[in-house]
């Protein structure tokens, strides 16, 4: 359970993702101020990294913002190369 002050520095933050987030970036799950889950999508056409999707899970501490989120990042496809 995050603090008094992580819980307000949360809904902070999230209240400017849920305003308007960057094209590739879309919030799937923020329904607490422990876990919040993410996709982003890379729209850069660098061969390397075209047409590429990752999940990132966030874990948010009750130190936070102090302490760091821990997180998570996991391929959501794969392009054959």
């Amino acid at each position: 359970m995050a603090s008094s002050f992580a819980s307000k520095r949360l809904a902070k933050e999230l209240s400017k993702l849920n305003s308007g987030l960057p094209p590739g970036i879309e919030l799937i799950s923020a329904d607490n101020f422990e876990e919040w889950i993410m996709d982003i999508k890379v729209l850069d056409d660098n061969p390397l990294y075209k047409d590429q999707a990752y999940r990132l899970k966030f874990k948010f501490s009750q130190q936070y913002p102090i302490g760091k989120p821990l997180y998570t990042r996991r391929p959501l496809n794969s392009s054959p190369k």
